[in-house]
């Protein structure tokens, strides 16, 4: 894309306090000329084959945040334009992740706030932490939670963060999202918008195994997703997700939708 092109990449690993996964900042130079709309930061372990792309906004720099250890990964970066027809790809750098931190959490703990009827899970033991000692809020432990542990990083969105200039208040949605698909994961973060009600991109919050076909290995255990049906109803949208499929029909009672098994966790 003419009058698009990056000049450097730069990357380093900084280890979170334990209990975290890797964190990798990055950083670049800005698009010549500064007429790029944004920037879409692409993350892979293989060089030249990226599993996901980041959306970045017009950032100049994202920490990617969970990265699971004991595998290298390689980061380039392309610049969009309003169309959001992209660059050619940044200098590649790539970076091994050890060890020598104790990984993301291994219990997915589920939290409640009770007035706007929303669910969010987390394994960060710092966010649950956090919660816990009622430093967040409403939010509540609900008491379930699933195993963390899989074959892919589940990616977590959350509502746009950035101020809408005429109510001065965030874009929004006030919810979270959860996905081990990186089709949909990369669908998310090209449709993205800092300038709209849309989801950003925030970490990679636990490892998982996809459901196939709706099911599990018996060896895993299902873990069920609801919908509040939130767009058809004009309201923000909010998922549930539970191992226990009473806490599934719980949700369903008030007009929820069951979507099925979403992917697995281990016993």
């Amino acid at each position: 894309m003419p009058g698009y092109r990056l000049l450097l990449l730069l990357a380093f690993l900084a280890w979170m306090p334990a209990g975290h996964g890797a964190s990798v900042t990055t950083a670049w130079n800005p698009s010549p000329g500064g007429n790029a709309a944004g920037y879409f930061l692409y993350v892979g372990k293989s060089s030249r084959q990226y599993d996901i792309k980041i959306n970045v906004a017009d950032s100049t720099s994202f920490t990617v945040r969970g990265l699971p250890n004991f595998s290298t990964y390689y980061f380039a970066v392309t610049a969009y334009g309003a169309a959001r027809a992209e660059s050619a790809f940044s200098n590649e750098v790539g970076i091994y992740v050890s060890g020598k931190d104790e990984g993301n959490g291994t219990e997915v703990i589920e939290y409640h706030d009770s007035l706007l009827n929303r669910y969010f899970v987390t394994a960060d033991p710092l966010e649950q932490a956090t919660i816990e000692n009622e430093q967040a809020g409403r939010w509540r432990r609900t008491g379930l939670s699933f195993k963390a542990g899989g074959t892919v990083a589940v990616c977590r969105f959350h509502g746009n963060t950035h101020i809408n200039p005429s109510t001065g208040q965030m874009y929004g949605p006030i919810t979270y999202y959860y996905t081990p698909d990186m089709g949909n994961c990369n669908l998310l973060n090209q449709i993205y918008d800092p300038y709209i009600a849309s989801m950003e991109f925030e970490r990679f919050d636990f490892s998982t195994t996809p459901a196939v076909g709706g099911n599990c290995p018996p060896y895993l255990t299902p873990v069920y997703r609801a919908y509040n049906n939130g767009y058809a109803l004009g309201i923000e949208s909010n998922h549930r997700f539970s191992t226990d499929p009473s806490a599934i029909q719980e949700v369903v009672a008030q007009g929820w939708i069951d979507e099925g098994v979403r992917f697995c966790a281990p016993q």
